[in-house]
Order: structure tokens, then sequence, then C-alpha cells
């Protein structure tokens, strides 16, 4: 092929040949421009780029250093602040780590994610239940009933002494032992307080919505807030928030005997009692013994026979020409017979 190009080539006369060599040398010149061209307005729209990205306000923010799983707190060292466009951040986004350490995580955030406040808990207690254990201690849950739980009006945050009446009672003696005092109630059955307050009761102002104009005039509430301080129906068990090695203590006492929960006031006197051990002695009842009497088994007497009907013996009479005579009695004993009318001795 190329030598059949090279002898059309010499084919071409001069002038021919002069003016293919212009023709591709416009063409070649035409490239060259265009690709020159291009470089340069990309050369200048980078330039004009980072202009205005220097002219385009900035702002640091916190972004995740590393991936965060939800209900994770958060530490210093799993975030940074980076400079961001001030148009790409979002209102809640977050510009101080100080804002942030030890709370925890709401929703998985990425590495380099911007750390905003919807991502995150307002504070530990909204994680859920795990949220509201203290960080030193531990959830442990124990039977109760309304006798032993201030007829069910315990509540989820109040504060408890837990006492145990042993269940071996010897010598008359009944001791109590107060086990742990001052501890936080967690929630009862499966009731809980995530807030950590009493429960609050809104109930409808009836007198304020019958004239919306009086009420206007007079200022009266369309609502009004209580505390709801009604006993709790049937508790069966109570959670508390205790140490690691409270929990065993308690975990073992209740197996031994009868565990109350105490109710502390709101401000008390003493915040802890100095005796924590109390003794009852009382004279146990004596039994008197039940003495039982044998029972002799009834004994049937035997059936007696019939005795034959007494026949008087018939006075023997003399044989003839006899006097009398001795002889034995059928019945025992002797007789002697003695003549009728004759002499006797």
């Amino acid at each position: 092929m190329l030598s059949r190009l090279l002898d059309s080539l010499n084919d071409l006369r001069p002038k021919q040949l002069m003016l293919l060599a212009a023709a591709t040398g416009i063409i070649l010149f035409g490239f060259i421009y265009l690709a020159l061209s291009f470089i340069e307005s990309s050369t200048q729209e980078e330039a004009e780029r980072k202009l205005a990205e220097q002219a385009r306000p900035m702002e640091a923010v916190v972004v995740a250093a590393s991936d965060i799983t939800p209900r994770t707190i958060i530490r210093a060292g799993m975030l940074k602040t980076e400079e961001l466009p001030l148009d790409l951040i979002p209102n809640d986004a977050i510009r101080d780590t100080k804002n942030i350490v030890g709370r925890p995580a709401q929703t998985a955030i990425f590495a380099g994610d911007m750390v905003t406040e919807r991502k995150l808990y307002g504070t530990t207690r909204e994680a859920g239940f795990v949220g509201m254990i203290p960080p030193n201690c531990r959830a442990v849950s124990i039977a109760i009933s309304k006798l032993t739980s201030t007829s069910g009006f315990a509540r989820p945050g109040d504060k408890v002494d837990v006492v145990l009446i042993p269940g071996n009672r010897q010598g008359g003696v009944v001791r109590s032992e107060v086990l742990l005092q001052n501890v936080t109630l967690l929630a009862i059955n499966d009731m809980t307080d995530k807030t950590g307050s009493p429960r609050l009761t809104v109930t409808k102002n009836e007198a304020a919505e019958k004239d919306g104009e009086e009420e206007a005039k007079t200022d009266k509430p369309k609502s009004v807030t209580t505390v709801d301080t009604s006993p709790i129906d049937n508790p069966a068990s109570a959670t508390l928030a205790l140490e690691p090695s409270d929990a065993m203590k308690l975990l073992m006492a209740a197996q031994t005997g009868t565990i109350y929960l105490v109710m502390r006031p709101l401000q008390p006197e003493e915040m802890y009692l100095p005796t924590t051990e109390f003794f009852f002695a009382y004279t146990p009842a004596v039994e008197t013994p039940k003495v039982t009497t044998p029972q002799v088994p009834a004994v049937t007497p035997p059936t007696s026979m019939p005795l034959p009907a007494f026949q008087p013996p018939t006075s023997p009479v003399a044989p003839p020409g006899t006097n009398g005579g001795r002889g034995t009695s059928p019945i025992g004993g002797s007789y002697e017979i003695i003549p009728w009318g004759g002499g006797g001795r």
C-alpha cells in the first residue's frame, strides 16, 4: 500500500505536490491549534475554580475520623475538623468537638461524614434503657409485691433503701439488715421513666373550654399539668442501679429471705443510717404436745351357748321296804332320804 502511495506521488506534478503539502500543513496546524486551545481553556477553568474556591466562604466543621456505630459513646479520637464551603454545611452541623464528646450516636456515622445534631442523642437517657444506667453501675431486678414495695407508690427515678428480712428465725430472734441505701430505682415491672422525672398527667380544663372569649379575658389555661402519684398496679419486679459488688450482694441476699424496698423522702434528715442491723426478740409459742390415747380394738364377746332349763331334782322315793338312805345328788352334794311319817335323826 505504501509503494502505491509513493507511485502516486511520483506521478504528481510539482505544482500538485506543493498544493498537497500546503493542505497537509494547514490540517496539522488546525489540530495543533485546537489542542493548545483546549489545554489553555482547561487551565484557565481550573485557575478560575481555584480563585472561586478561595473567594468562597469556608467554615470548619466536625467530621468523623472513623466509622461510628449506633449507640456508641463518642470520644475525642473519633473526630476531626475540616473546612468546608459554607453553603454545603447544614444548619445542625457541629463546629466544636466539645459539644459531641460523651454523647451517644443515634445512627451510623461513616468516616468523613459531617456530624450533625440529628445523628446524635441529646443525652445518654435518650439512648434507651441502657442509657439510663449510670456508667459505674449495673441494672439488676428483684421480685417484689405491693407489700414489699410501699404499696406500689415507688416509681422509676425514686431513691430507695433495700432491707433484708432473713427467713430463718432461731432462738426467738428476728433479724433485719439494711443492705443498700440511697439506691436509684430504674424500673417497676416493664415501666421506665426515660427523663428521670415523675410522670406528668395533662388534663383538660373544661371550664376554660366552655367560653373562649372568657378564657381570653381571664387567661385561663386550656390544660392543667399535674404529677401522677397513683400507685402502680400489681408490681412484680423492681430494677435497681447498683455497682457490680452491690448487685452480687443483693442477688445472694434475695435467696435467703424477703427483700423490702423502703422509700426515701426528697430531703432526708440523714442520708445514711449509721446502724444497719436490727434485732427483735420474741417468745415463741410453745405447743403442748398432743397425747394420743391408743385405741383398744373392740373385742366381740363370744356367743354364749344356751343353758339347759333347770329341772329341779325329783325327790327320791325310798324303795319299798326301806326306811330311807343316803346318796349323791346329780348336781353335786349328798342327800339323805328320810322316810315320810317316820322318825328322823
